[in-house]
């Protein structure tokens, strides 16, 4: 009888185990996503920063919204999202801190609607 109960309570812990092994493998992924996303928009806004100045500006800026528009469906507004001190001009800065605020909605958001929040047990 005890050899039971110990069998029950290896595969309760084993199964445990392997669901947080699973959700921490889908947050590693969704994390190098994120990365991922965040190097090539990094990389996009060097090639469309045409005069090298840092800024997008004008057509620039127009060459971002579409480009946007395919990776970032959601982003109805990208003046409003990316150009954080408000003046008509989208930094580099920006964009990248930005970004890490979109992708956390994207990413993190959907995976704990879906498999629920990675907590670690000490």
């Amino acid at each position: 009888m005890e050899t039971a109960r110990l069998m029950e309570k290896y595969e309760s812990d084993l199964n445990e185990d392997q669901e947080l092994f699973l959700k921490y493998q889908r947050q590693r992924l969704l994390t190098n996503a994120k990365h991922a996303m965040k190097r090539r928009l990094r990389d996009t806004f060097d090639d469309i920063d045409s005069d090298e100045s840092g800024c997008l500006r004008g057509s620039e800026t127009a060459v971002l919204k579409r480009i946007l528009k395919k990776d970032l469906p959601d982003v109805k507004d990208v003046e409003k999202v990316f150009d954080l001190d408000g003046d008509g001009i989208i930094k580099k800065w920006e964009l990248m801190d930005a970004c890490d605020s979109v992708l956390d909605k994207v990413y993190t958001t959907d995976f704990e609607e879906k498999h629920g929040k990675l907590e670690v047990k000490s």
